[in-house]
């Protein structure tokens, strides 16, 4: 179980391209509608699977403001379920990098292995064979994703996770 403050925790979250300030966060505490947190040595501290599935709660279909709203086209839609896919992968390749970061950098394994380190929070893939279906094997395909590589060993069911150094893409 990972905790961050109040000042670490707008870091963590723009790894997944959401965007919160500290000042909200203080702001939620005292009004609600803000992640769940604890108090630890006077200090809000936020634990990272509830701070997660907060932030995914959060986000919503685009809305329009007027009236009168245009019949979503077909090329929106495609736009749409590409974004879904790119998001969940990138949310994939993160848990992935903290479990190869958990494993001392490198990690070998099934699907199942995998799931089975505990990808934290809703939204990850439920076993190893929607881990699989949900894009496992597109990361194979691109080196470095959200700090990660994986590398699919055989034509078995068995994958390595590298955490990469650098920045995450």
């Amino acid at each position: 179980m990972k905790f961050y403050g109040r000042a670490e925790l707008p870091v963590f979250l723009k790894q997944f391209g959401l965007t919160v300030t500290e000042a909200s966060l203080s702001t939620w505490a005292t009004r609600g509608g803000g992640p769940p947190y604890n108090i630890f040595n006077g200090k809000a501290v936020y634990e990272e699977g509830e701070a997660r599935a907060w932030a995914m709660s959060r986000i919503r279909q685009p809305v329009s403001r007027s009236a009168r709203t245009a019949p979503r086209t077909s090329q929106q839609m495609i736009e749409d379920a590409a974004f879904a896919e790119l998001f969940d992968q990138r949310v994939l390749a993160v848990g992935l990098r903290e479990i190869a970061l958990r494993a001392g950098g490198s990690f070998e394994g099934s699907s199942h292995d995998i799931q089975a380190m505990g990808l934290p929070g809703p939204g990850w893939p439920a076993s190893a064979g929607e881990m699989r279906m949900r894009g496992l094997p597109e990361l194979a395909q691109k080196p470095g994703f959200a700090g990660v590589t994986v590398t699919r060993l055989g034509r078995n069911d068995l994958w390595q996770i590298v955490a990469s150094s650098g920045a995450e893409g």
